[in-house]
């Protein structure tokens, strides 16, 4: 019997990426928590994926090295507060305010730490400038 007979059932791997874009989330909450309460020189590897409840060789497959986890995770930032900022109507001042208020209140406290870590990494120094 001839098993190659007709096109094969095409194999998606959906709950495998979610499940991997789930543990990414995971190790991008846990490496801001670490930021917002650690100097960026305390923030390991072993640290994160302790929080993240990951391996730390899963961090690293996924990130390489620390430099490689702080860049994604600055980026991750970046488009967490891109996607909270921008959704507001133009014109609705009401709701541009009110988003604004949401925005400082989440992340407020992230600025002010970018700002002293900044006196103590280049790597923030740079972001910050």
């Amino acid at each position: 019997m001839d098993m190659n007979v007709g096109s094969p059932r095409p194999y998606r791997m959906t709950a495998r990426a979610q499940t991997a874009a789930q543990t990414t989330e995971r190790i991008m909450h846990a490496t801001v928590e670490l930021y917002r309460e650690n100097w960026l020189d305390e923030i390991t590897l072993d640290r994160v994926a302790d929080k993240a409840g990951v391996s730390i060789k899963t961090v690293q497959r996924k990130f390489g090295n620390r430099n490689g986890l702080l860049s994604a995770t600055m980026q991750w930032i970046g488009r967490q507060v891109t996607a909270q900022r921008f959704p507001v109507t133009v014109g609705d001042v009401d709701a541009a305010a009110e988003n604004l208020m949401i925005h400082y209140e989440q992340w407020g406290p992230l600025g002010l730490r970018h700002a002293m870590q900044a006196q103590r990494s280049e790597f923030v120094a740079s972001i910050v400038a």
